[in-house]
């Protein structure tokens, strides 16, 4: 019931964010051409009006003279006022004259603005006006699939690429989605200018891939992976930031910056190839759980609160009766350590000393762990109040 009003809210909001920037770009040469149509209404419509006045009632009052002029130059051409006078009918002739060669301007200087627009947002030039949106930095070979499982999982979404790779690679991405709701800003995403072209003070979640724009060594893809996050910790603070990270020697420093979360190239591509000799058939499982091509994948559901208390026994059972989902464990969040309200008002050496080795250590900082996953709990475990079950399912 509520989808229809989401739809309805996403494409009012797009199309108000659209005008809002077009009304804020327009140049002076269309305010001087709409100052130019709106005098010679005024100017023509008065001078009309003590033309006609006396021989014509039809021009007894400014107003419906102002009228005429609005009809004349617009070229309608109503034909339910005229003037009769020669005079008259002279400067009704040359109004519309003007009013063509005016409103021609007018239509030339938009539809311009509109082509610059285009093109100059498909090669990532222009501000981006949204919100509540999930920008990716960076451009990486998988960055075509995290663009289409976003999309998978929420078609409405709102998507915003910072990156400064080739303009045809990223002409074929924004054609692929040309239906969603995808951006693109062109430049360096570690620089604070660009984060702010894409808006990121009002993004909801930030996606920091390796960037490939210009044949880095894999060192400096963490380097600028850092200092990115450092960046958006001081403009974006309430943004939730996630990173694919290539040397796991940087976790450590990504946890004191206070990321969401992290993935690390081929963290476990050694244990998926083993597998395939260990325990034939398992490799092919857990990609088919990662992937949201599948008919059966892994996702993460909420519990109804009447679960709270019960047995996952009971959970397993309904679930699978009721929605033909397997559930295979929870999902929980725990409150990361004040480390102010473990150590003492006074601050002593002692406390200080134990603060800095907590904050060197990514001890109080870091968020990613704050997740915390139970895989096949013994039958009797009881369900926790703001628990999620994550299960197998279509």
């Amino acid at each position: 019931m509520n989808k229809p009003f989401k739809i309805i809210r996403h494409y009012y909001r797009s199309y108000f964010l659209f005008f809002k920037s077009l009304v804020t770009d327009l140049p002076h040469e269309l305010y001087k051409i709409a100052t130019a149509v709106l005098s010679l209404i005024i100017i023509g419509g008065i001078i009309v009006h003590f033309i006609e006045a006396d021989a014509n009632p039809l021009y007894s009052t400014i107003e419906d003279s102002i009228y005429w002029a609005v009809v004349t130059i617009s070229t309608t051409g109503y034909g339910d006022i005229v003037p009769k006078t020669t005079i008259g009918r002279v400067a009704a002739g040359t109004m519309m004259l003007f009013g063509i060669v005016i409103m021609s301007l007018f239509t030339a200087s938009i539809s311009s603005i509109l082509v610059s627009r285009k093109i100059q947002t498909q090669r990532g030039l222009m501000n981006i006006y949204v919100k509540n949106h999930i920008v990716i930095c960076g451009y990486f070979p998988t960055i075509r699939n995290v663009i289409q499982s976003l999309y998978k999982q929420d078609s409405h979404a709102v998507l915003v690429l910072i990156n400064d790779y080739e303009q045809d690679t990223i002409d074929l991405l924004l054609s692929e989605f040309s239906k969603n709701n995808l951006h693109f800003v062109r430049g360096n995403f570690s620089n604070e200018v660009f984060l702010e072209k894409a808006k990121i003070k009002d993004a909801q979640s930030v996606i920091i891939l390796p960037d490939i724009s210009h044949d880095k060594v894999n060192s400096k893809f963490d380097e600028m992976t850092l200092m990115t996050v450092l960046t958006l910790k001081q403009i974006a603070p309430n943004a939730k930031i996630f990173t694919h990270v290539v040397d796991k020697e940087l976790i450590p420093h990504l946890k004191r910056a206070g990321i969401d979360g992290y993935i690390i190239s081929d963290e476990i591509s050694g244990e998926l190839i083993a597998n395939f000799i260990i325990s034939p058939g398992a490799t092919q499982a857990v990609k088919q759980m990662v992937s949201l091509n599948a008919s059966q994948n892994l996702k993460v559901m909420d519990i109804p609160g009447f679960y709270v208390g019960k047995t996952y026994q009971d959970l397993l059972t309904e679930f699978k009766a009721n929605q033909n989902v397997l559930v295979m464990g929870f999902i929980s969040k725990e409150e990361p350590i004040d480390l102010n309200a473990l150590l003492s008002n006074d601050m002593s050496a002692i406390d200080v000393f134990i603060q800095k080795k907590f904050k060197e250590a990514g001890i109080g900082a870091e968020k990613s762990d704050q997740v915390q996953v139970t895989i096949n709990p013994a039958l009797s475990y009881v369900i926790q109040a703001n628990e999620l079950a994550l299960v197998l399912g279509a």
